[in-house]
């Protein structure tokens, strides 16, 4: 007959109190079930408790017993409940409990976590890089991604393959942190085949079509180039966002500046 959770606090404490003082003078503590008098604080017998038999238990006729044999038993024994799930990704991947909680709760992606990371080892060969590299993009940018999309962690189009896929190209150097970003947010939704969209996106390295790119460009932007050779550095940079522009976002960022930077100083000798 409680109704508040402050007259169950109250009648927990007076039933303490009152069973403390039984025992102290010697009384039996009878099996029983009392109410609670909100007015007077204290709570009163209201029926003698029985045994279970006095109860009149009975089988349900209509359900059959169930038998717990050992196969069961060890099957529910090796179940990893969630917690089990966190404690063995921290010890065997040194995650941080962070890390790991946000796994888990988001369901398969503490498993697409494992997937992706036996994959990435495989061409990495170290656990640290590895590690991080999933941890970084899966985390603040695959798990920010489905949220932002209202997309179930199940429903995601993107393999463990094709996310480790992903990271490996981006680790050696093909493709930038950008275009992976635009990569795991197009693929998540089914937009694109990873593998296409990495031949059509990966980062261009080579130094003769680079070249033909900065010839290009200089044609195109005369007064740009004027303006860099009288002393206008920031022209440098819309030469190179123009560059950036021009190969579609692939051109490799450190050897473009580099490329364009002989280049503009070849011209100024020149002069």
């Amino acid at each position: 007959n409680i109704a508040k959770i402050q007259s169950l606090k109250e009648a927990i404490e007076y039933e303490i109190k009152r069973q403390i003082a039984l025992l102290i003078e010697g009384k039996e503590i009878k099996q029983e079930t009392r109410g609670w008098d909100e007015i007077r604080k204290i709570t009163y017998s209201q029926r003698h408790k029985e045994e279970a038999e006095d109860y009149r238990y009975f089988p349900e006729p209509d359900l059959p017993p169930l038998i717990i044999d050992e196969e069961i038993l060890t099957e529910i024994i090796e179940v990893e409940t969630p917690w089990d799930k966190k404690e063995r990704l921290t010890n065997e991947y040194q995650l941080s409990f962070y890390e790991a909680n946000i796994l888990v709760k988001n369901g398969p992606l503490a498993d697409f976590f494992e997937e992706s990371f036996s994959e990435l080892f495989d061409f990495i060969k170290d656990r640290e890089v590895s590690k991080k590299l999933i941890i970084n993009y899966l985390i603040n940018d695959l798990i920010g991604l489905i949220q932002k999309n209202k997309i179930s962690p199940d429903e995601i189009k993107i393999s463990a393959h094709e996310f480790a896929h992903l990271l490996r190209e981006f680790h050696n150097n093909k493709i930038s942190s950008k275009i992976l970003k635009e990569a795991i947010e197009k693929a998540i939704q089914g937009e694109i085949k990873i593998e296409e969209f990495l031949r059509e996106r990966e980062k261009i390295s080579d130094v003769e079509i680079l070249t033909q790119l900065i010839k290009e460009t200089i044609e195109e932007n005369q007064k740009t180039v004027y303006d860099y050779h009288q002393g206008k550095k920031e022209s440098f940079e819309y030469l190179i966002g123009q560059l950036m522009k021009k190969s579609k976002g692939r051109a490799d960022p450190g050897l473009i500046r580099e490329l364009l930077a002989e280049f503009l100083d070849r011209m100024d000798r020149h002069q």
